[in-house]
């Protein structure tokens, strides 16, 4: 049996945030909530802070017509977990430990 965690800026057919002077909305709030909380809190419940940040911000599409469209980004993931996972950075690697 695979066990996986795929995590996704949005949902299939969306659009994502990712602007010229600051980048992709949701790998700033990735990394800043993997950064923050990445070794006390399981990740699937840091993709649940993840997806509440993004979710909050609004952003502006322009649509080939010249017509402003607002629209909100909101992250998915697919999961097969069956435990909690925590990431544990050491100072070469990334490595994660799973506990019950």
């Amino acid at each position: 049996m695979e066990i996986n965690f795929s995590g996704f800026s949005t949902v299939q057919g969306q659009r994502s945030t990712v602007r010229k002077d600051r980048g992709s909305l949701f790998i700033k709030v990735l990394t800043e909530c993997l950064q923050k909380h990445g070794t006390t809190v399981p990740l699937e419940d840091l993709y649940l802070i993840v997806t509440s940040m993004v979710a909050e911000e609004d952003f502006l599409y322009e649509e080939t017509e010249g017509t402003v469209q607002l629209y909100r980004q909101i992250p998915q993931k697919v999961s097969t977990l069956r435990k909690k996972l925590y990431f544990s950075p050491t100072p070469k690697t990334q490595v994660y430990r799973i506990l019950c």
